[in-house]
């Protein structure tokens, strides 16, 4: 190869390499481009996500929070009958607090026959029981004991004739809170006379009858008319 030819071709392969640097340079610089897009879509992604987690920290820690309060609130309804957030006023209640079937408590019950003089301070057994819901009443000694606390009505009657007097009365763990009397003379035929009472008993307390002096003649219980005591639960 000559000398022209040999300048030649160096000058041709400077030109090639020169070109393919510039390729390179451009290649490299659009590298580095890309790189600080890569980089600045990494940091934004990153911001995003940090975000994310605040707010769905932000967002439990309210929820548990209002939970907790759901939860008080709840405690403080069922056990008070009362909304706090209205301000201290009793609101009704949308299911009871107890799943127990305490409104089925009722007995009614009778003398099974007729009797006297009694002498005072004398326990009435009504020895007929003709329905005993809950089983708080006992047919061989009188006394009812309430099932569970709660308020309760009570009805209780006498019965008497010809030339008689009775009086009745009621009591909770040996507390008169009712009584009752009747008077009738001869020629007069039966003559009853009854009272009703509200009360509030708790679990296991004894409710009875029992007369309030010696009674004059008979009490009667029998088809014309029945000596008797009743009762049923009414509220928690």
């Amino acid at each position: 190869m000559d000398d022209v030819s040999w300048k030649t071709a160096v000058e041709s392969r400077l030109d090639f390499l020169q070109r393919e640097n510039l390729d390179l340079k451009a290649a490299l610089k659009n590298i580095l481009r890309e790189n600080e897009n890569i980089r600045s879509e990494f940091e934004a992604m990153k911001n995003i996500l940090r975000k994310h987690v605040q707010d769905t920290d932000e967002k439990c820690n309210r929820n548990m929070k209002k939970s907790a309060n759901k939860e008080i609130h709840t405690s403080v309804e069922d056990e008070f009958g009362i909304d706090p957030e209205r301000d201290g006023q009793r609101v009704a209640r949308i299911v009871p607090p107890s799943t127990s079937t305490i409104s089925s408590i009722a007995f009614y019950s009778y003398l099974s026959k007729n009797s006297g003089p009694i002498t005072a301070h004398h326990t009435l057994v009504y020895d007929v029981s003709h329905i005993n819901r809950g089983n708080g009443y006992n047919k061989n000694d009188g006394i009812f004991i309430a099932p569970v606390s709660g308020v309760y009505v009570f009805h209780f009657s006498v019965c008497i004739g010809g030339s008689a007097y009775a009086s009745f009365e009621i009591l909770v763990n040996g507390e008169v809170i009712g009584a009752v009397n009747e008077e009738s003379h001869t020629g007069m035929g039966y003559r009853e006379g009854s009272n009703l009472v509200v009360t509030f008993a708790n679990s296991g307390d004894h409710v009875f009858i029992r007369t309030q002096r010696s009674t004059i003649g008979y009490v009667f219980s029998n088809d014309m008319c029945k000596t008797s005591f009743s009762g049923w639960f009414l509220t928690n």
